[in-house]
């Protein structure tokens, strides 16, 4: 795992070489495509280089701003919250292609504003990434794994539990999984299990007290970037950066179906309440409704620019969906658009709809959480949150809601009252997604470093 990756046009070449040694001169580790050896296949190599990378620069060129690699490497680093921009003296500034012309983007010779946006990231030359430290030989829980290769292994590895807090604030329960990311995190329905995404495109099934794998999906490509389970909690959904949904026995290692459709990654999918189907939201600017007993779309919406995240009413006749600068609703019968939410600045990146079906929560880089009216579009009221929220849950009776963002802090908010109740420590790295259990009694939350936090929600005298 390199500490950056560089994402450039062959056309400049030689001053992507210079940057790079100039960034390894300061003690950081770099990887771009020179250092691919003979046999390897090129799209694997990058992207799985490019979901390991603690931070993506982007040169942006004359060349480079109509190229579809560069750009989609710059989105996936966008999402992950590690994109550094930097541009080319010879580019026009305006020719920054959306959404990324709305970042501030330093010329590629500003060496020392590149280290800065490395530091800013929490980055150290020559940092090592961080190990679990040894814990307690009788609260370590071995897992025997059969086969499976480097990448299983790495997010199956031996668990560090830590024991209870006393303060409140502080997790329950501590999960180290591995090294790669927790992107996604759904509660199974009888709340005993967890099921886990990361960076490494498997799915881990695992144990809610001890942290323990009970079963490894081989999800998707790369990246498994969300996760539901269906109400008969026997099966769950994933999506992921190979534009792929899938369908899954939870009993089972291997794909009930494969829903193939989208051109695109598939960032969010999304229930529909009362029927056996499912909505996907993905970058190539569409959202598809599936019936999840056939392998076809059963509809297709039409958006025109990147879907980063769905949600479905509780009476499963309307959808909204969050994309840059804007929310749509969506008529889930026929697939038209019923309104449109826009002001925001930046992406959104994370929405739910509550269980009176009247209102909505959405999240993204501005670090307001909103409260919305569905009906009528009007904004309710404003949680202030952290510089950018990348995760948010809405609990079963929709009175509180969690969050997780940048700031390595967990919150949660009283919905009727629009305050905080409580803020949680215990995440050394930004917080990527959360989830709240189906008794609303505790929550998990996953970030950067493979860490998975469980908290106490209290109100109900229970401990988890």
């Amino acid at each position: 795992m390199a500490d950056v990756f560089i994402s450039y046009s062959k056309s400049r070449r030689a001053e992507t070489e210079e940057l790079a040694a100039d960034i390894e001169a300061r003690g950081y580790t770099v990887w771009w495509d020179t250092d691919m050896s003979p046999g390897d296949q090129f799209t694997t190599v990058i992207s799985t280089e490019l979901a390991r990378a603690r931070a993506v620069i982007v040169i942006w060129t004359p060349k480079s701003v109509t190229s579809d690699w560069v750009i989609s490497e710059a989105g996936r680093a966008l999402k992950r919250k590690v994109l550094i921009p930097v541009y080319t003296s010879d580019l026009a500034i305006d020719s920054i292609p959306p959404p990324f012309d709305v970042l501030h983007t330093e010329p590629v010779t500003n060496r020392e504003a590149i280290f800065g946006a490395l530091e800013k990231l929490g980055i150290k030359p020559g940092e090592l990434p961080v190990k679990p430290p040894p814990s307690p030989p009788s609260r370590r829980n071995v897992l025997a794994l059969a086969g499976g290769s480097a990448a299983v292994c790495a997010l199956a590895a031996i668990p560090f539990l830590r024991s209870k807090a006393s303060d409140t604030d502080k997790p329950a329960r501590t999960f180290e999984i591995g090294s790669d990311t927790i992107s996604t995190i759904a509660y199974t329905i009888d709340g005993h299990n967890l099921l886990l995404g990361g960076w490494d495109g498997a799915i881990s099934l695992r144990d809610f007290k001890s942290g323990s794998e009970v079963r490894r999906f081989d999800g998707h490509a790369h990246v498994v970037w969300s996760l539901a389970v269906l109400p008969d909690g026997h099966r769950a959904i994933s999506s992921g950066d190979d534009g792929i949904v899938k369908l899954w026995d939870l009993a089972n290692v291997h794909p009930i179906r494969e829903f193939k459709g989208h051109s695109g990654e598939v960032w969010s999918v999304s229930l529909v309440p009362g029927q056996d189907r499912a909505l996907s939201a993905s970058l190539d600017g569409t959202m598809k409704l599936w019936d999840l007993s056939k392998d076809i779309p059963i509809r297709t919406f039409n958006y025109g620019s990147r879907l980063l995240c769905v949600a479905t009413s509780p009476d499963g006749k309307i959808a909204v969906s969050g994309a840059n600068g804007a929310i749509q609703s969506w008529n889930v019968d026929d697939g038209s658009k019923i309104k449109t939410l826009n002001g925001f600045d930046g992406d959104i990146i994370a929405i739910g709809v509550l269980p009176d079906g009247k209102h909505v929560v959405s999240g993204g880089d501005d670090g307001i959480i909103r409260l919305w009216e569905l009906a009528s579009g009007r904004e309710v009221a404003k949680f202030e949150g952290s510089r950018k929220i990348s995760a948010l849950a809405v609990s079963p009776n929709g009175r509180t809601v969690i969050s997780g963002g940048e700031d390595a802090t967990v919150r949660l908010w009283d919905v009727s009252s629009h305050r905080l109740i409580k803020s949680f420590n215990g995440h050394a790295a930004a917080v990527e997604s959360a989830a709240i259990s189906p008794d609303g009694r505790s929550a998990a939350t996953g970030d950067k470093k493979s860490v998975v936090n469980i908290w106490n929600l209290g109100g109900t005298g229970s401990t988890v």
